[in-house]
């Protein structure tokens, strides 16, 4: 039996067909999770994802947004680490 591969995706992604879709379609921001599932489901590094050299120029609003994302979700992960230890 053959299986897509958006198949794999949003079963590893734990996310549904459609949020992939709007996804895709740059309605919908997926967290850092799920960028991480769904690099998996194709085999990938997240990083893979933000490469310019192989990304169409359509895409690249859609993954600086992305970017701008992860990088807020690490500060509040390194904010709430640095207060724990700082208690």
């Amino acid at each position: 039996m053959r299986v897509a591969l958006w198949e794999v995706v949003v079963q590893l992604a734990d996310i549904s067909i459609t949020f992939l879709s709007n996804i895709e379609r740059g309605l919908k921001y997926p967290t850092s999770d799920t960028l991480s599932g769904i690099a998996n489901g194709l085999g990938v590094n997240v990083c893979d994802l933000f490469q310019e050299t192989e990304t169409p120029p359509n895409y690249r609003n859609l993954l600086d947004r992305f970017k701008i994302d992860i990088r807020q979700s690490i500060q509040k992960t390194l904010d709430a680490v640095y207060k724990a230890y700082e208690e």
